[in-house]
């Protein structure tokens, strides 16, 4: 008599009951809860079981500590959604929300899936309780997005702006994660964010670098310190501002109560322009009598014509932009109600040509001052 050979493998036999047993006794654990499952633009998907498992011990000095979400078996979320992405290109992503109960304040609370460790018997991912609404102005328009903000693991990295100078920055001083989407595909490079619960002195951070694609469908974009523009910065309740400078293309609605409630943080904001005013802006115009700055010399004049409250200077070596903070130690800059003074410091500068310009609040630009840095 010919025997039939069973179908699959003793081991895949024994993970199918073995997860018919986790599945049977699923809600038996403490730990067991059911939330909603969010898309990438924070969109509901539908109500899913989980276990809510703290993965590390919190430090004092430490980032949050992250947990795991371990779903009923075979549920991966990555797999059986990437078609809602809306590049439908077939890659599986992480980056979903999910709504955790927090028994203590007897609410449920956004959490942000980062990461998966599929290294052991089931599938447990990695989340983050998300804990700051991230504005910013990209082209002139408002966006918003729920995130991650946490002190970045690497902490030095080698930056490209500095190391230009001859230097090397520590970078990284804290970090952002948000899903990938199409509205967070509009942090870029030298985006600013206002971080900080310091209603006299905001802090002001900017983009330094991003990562966007491990995993993919999160972006993480570390920061580092930049000092606040009160011509471009804003931090205040803009609904109840009466003389509010600066304009929005849309409607800004007040933040949920715990990320900020009326309370907006926004860099690079568009200031007004009064249309009917007949009042002509005088035309910018950069005069200066030298072509060449000496290290250690005296300091070089820059005219300004045209030069208002609000006007922010420009500065480029070797046709890369800097800010004054970045140039700090290289170069003194003293600004007067006419126009610039520029020394240079740094024996470093030596040979590289120092570009300057000036920009009023409209976006207009006056032409460039190009002074040669020799010893």
């Amino acid at each position: 008599m010919k025997m039939i050979a069973p179908s699959g493998t003793v081991g895949e036999a024994v993970v199918n009951r073995t997860n018919d047993i986790v599945d049977k006794t699923f809600t038996h654990d403490q730990n067991f809860q059911r939330g909603m499952l969010y898309d990438w633009d924070l969109q509901p998907i539908e109500e899913v079981d989980f276990k809510f498992e703290k993965h590390k011990v919190f430090k004092a000095e430490r980032s949050e500590v992250e947990y795991h979400v371990h779903f009923r078996p075979n549920y991966n979320p990555e797999y059986l959604f990437k078609d809602r992405y809306f590049k439908n290109d077939g890659k599986e992503r992480l980056g979903f929300y999910i709504d955790v109960y927090d028994n203590s304040k007897g609410k449920y609370e956004k959490w942000l899936i980062v990461g998966k460790d599929n290294r052991v018997a089931f599938d447990r991912y990695n989340a983050f309780r998300c804990n700051w609404m991230f504005e910013w102005i990209y082209k002139d328009e408002y966006h918003k997005c729920l995130g991650v903000l946490r002190e970045a693991a690497d902490k030095s990295f080698n930056s490209s702006d500095i190391d230009k100078l001859g230097g090397t920055s520590v970078g990284g001083e804290m970090g952002l994660i948000v899903p990938t989407c199409e509205n967070t595909m509009t942090i870029l490079l030298g985006q600013k964010f206002i971080i900080s619960d310091n209603l006299l002195n905001p802090q002001t951070f900017e983009v330094d670098k991003i990562k966007d694609h491990v995993p993919f469908g999160v972006i993480r974009a570390y920061l580092k310190q930049r000092v606040f523009d009160p011509h471009t910065d804003y931090f205040g309740i803009i609904n109840e501002e009466t003389n509010l400078k600066f304009k929005f293309d849309i409607p800004i609605d007040d933040l949920p109560e715990e990320f900020g409630g009326q309370y907006h943080m926004i860099c690079d904001c568009i200031e007004y322009k009064d249309d009917t005013s007949n009042v002509e802006l005088e035309e910018l115009a950069l005069d200066c009598d030298e072509s060449v700055i000496y290290i250690g010399g005296r300091p070089v004049f820059i005219k300004a014509g045209g030069i208002s409250d609000g006007c922010k200077w420009h500065f480029f070596l070797d046709g890369q932009e800097f800010t004054a903070l970045d140039l700090e130690g290289y170069f003194e800059f003293t600004r007067t109600k006419d126009g610039i003074e520029v020394k240079a410091v740094s024996k470093d500068m030596n040979k590289y040509i120092l570009s300057v310009s000036l920009e009023n609040t409209y976006g207009d630009k006056s032409d460039e001052i190009n002074l040669e840095v020799r010893l």
